[in-house]
């Protein structure tokens, strides 16, 4: 091969693998917050964790030094021939507070022990339960995959993130949480992927034959949304709850829905400068 011909292959490998995508994410998340746009500090990139035995690498770690709040972000370029990410509602009890609004995993050393609990930010209207990527009609990536992307880029997410917590609240909890101090995590996954939702909950009219009407409100185009990710056992971090619940609802959300942020590059100023990250 010629110099021009190992250029090119490098610089499509690099592409197909998501390393172009994970530092112009990097860049722009600089960029927010130098201009004054985003309280967020891309902190570390590829910060090696490890949780339930299992190794992985953050592709990028975001403090806020006033609200010691860390975002635990995946950069996921889409395969082109599936890049249209939809999204819609569950049918599911809505009494609990967790399930209309957004919140973060919090750790607190009180002193004795560091333990997890959940902290509610805002009401929302942008929180999705069900998750399914679209053909798009394009030609996809070369040994791409074409199937289960979101469900494996919250799993990637998910597990960098209960590594994070399991790194700040195990061993090493003596040397970076002081008594009485609290600090949050929230995941998420930038995407090149179109992200489309519905407010419309996900059945079907015939029961007989479980195909799904149209939608009412139909798919609109969002630049971001949140997630809810039940992410299994294998996942999760080893802190114990400062609560013990015995209503199943609530257990549902304190030790297994993690509310994800799902973000366009178009809505990545919107997400990190929202208000709860600096109030």
């Amino acid at each position: 091969m010629t110099d021009a011909e190992i250029n090119e292959a490098f610089a499509k490998a690099l592409s197909r693998h998501g390393y172009g995508f994970q530092y112009a994410v990097l860049q722009q998340a600089r960029s927010l917050f130098q201009s004054g746009k985003s309280p967020w500090i891309p902190w570390v990139p590829e910060f090696p964790v490890v949780v339930q035995g299992f190794n992985t690498r953050i592709d990028i770690v975001f403090f806020q030094p006033q609200r010691q709040f860390y975002l635990v972000c995946e950069c996921k370029r889409a395969n082109p021939a599936t890049s249209n990410w939809c999204f819609g509602r569950a049918p599911r009890p809505q009494e609990s507070g967790f399930a209309t609004h957004s919140y973060m995993e919090m750790l607190r050393n009180d002193g004795n022990r560091v333990h997890f609990e959940l902290q509610l930010l805002v009401q929302s209207d942008r929180i999705y339960q069900v998750a399914l990527e679209v053909n798009t009609g394009r030609k996809g990536d070369t040994g791409g995959s074409s199937r289960d992307e979101i469900e494996d880029a919250a799993t990637q997410v998910c597990r960098g993130f209960n590594g994070l917590i399991q790194f700040f609240g195990g061993e090493r909890a003596h040397n970076l949480l002081n008594i009485n101090q609290t600090v949050g995590f929230v995941p998420a996954i930038v995407t090149t992927a179109n992200i489309f939702a519905t407010e419309a909950e996900i059945t079907s009219p015939d029961i007989f034959t479980g195909k799904v009407g149209p939608f009412d409100p139909p798919l609109r185009s969002r630049d971001w949304i949140w997630y809810d990710y039940p992410q299994s056992p294998g996942l999760k971090h080893t802190i114990s709850d400062s609560i013990h619940s015995s209503d199943l609802r609530e257990v549902f959300y304190r030790e297994y829905v993690r509310r994800v942020g799902i973000i366009n590059p178009s809505g990545l100023e919107a997400f990190l400068g929202m208000m709860p990250w600096k109030h």
